[in-house]
């Protein structure tokens, strides 16, 4: 009887030879694990628009921050939380030379966040820390 003539149920499976090598195979080119899929021109573009929106959140928190500050009734309330010193040292004479200027603003800075952190606590993260930053980073920011 042909084999050719019988279902293939019924026909004797073929004997076939399979050769399996274990080991790194020698690739014929070399591959790079750092390679980077390049970007495409709509991606660029979305990216960039994404980074010019994010810029201006960022103007918009600054200058809703900066009308805050600026708010006389703020100012009235606030002013008398700093010591005579720092409000010296913040509103210094402009005819010193930049660098006693530069350091008295940055000292007065210093003392002022002083006597804020004694009157206020810090409820929530906001603007101050981003998100890659580690925990341990964070505590530092936020416990001096």
């Amino acid at each position: 009887m042909n084999s050719q003539s019988l279902p293939e149920s019924e026909q004797e499976p073929r004997s076939t030879v399979l050769n399996l090598v274990l080991g790194d195979p020698s690739p014929s080119k070399p591959v790079n694990a750092t390679a980077r899929r390049k970007i495409t021109a709509v991606d660029r573009r979305i990216r960039l628009e994404t980074h010019k929106l994010h810029l201006l959140c960022l103007l918009f928190h600054v200058h809703l921050r900066n009308r805050w500050c600026n708010n006389d009734e703020v100012q009235k309330n606030l002013r008398p939380l700093l010591p005579d010193k720092v409000y010296a040292k913040l509103h210094h004479d402009p005819a010193d030379q930049q660098f006693r200027r530069s350091k008295m603003l940055i000292d007065g800075l210093k003392e002022a966040a002083a006597a804020f952190r004694k009157k206020f606590t810090i409820t929530r993260r906001g603007l101050t820390a981003t998100q890659w930053m580690e925990a341990e980073a964070l505590k530092k920011v936020f416990r001096p």
